[in-house]
């Protein structure tokens, strides 16, 4: 199945991409720890996820 965000660590910085799109948005430490931590878990929702990914 296909994703529709990727976070990954890049040259010291955390980015959430969308496959496909040339953009990005470069995350806080802390956001891309709980994504980790989220995804350990099971995919929990997080609430400010939605907001920074819609961000141009």
């Amino acid at each position: 199945m296909p994703h529709d965000l990727l976070a990954a660590p890049f040259l010291g910085r955390y980015l959430l991409l969308r496959p496909g799109s040339p953009e990005g948005v470069q995350l806080p430490r802390g956001y891309f720890d709980q994504l980790a931590q989220a995804t350990a878990a099971g995919g929990s929702y997080l609430p400010w996820l939605a907001g920074r990914a819609r961000r141009p």
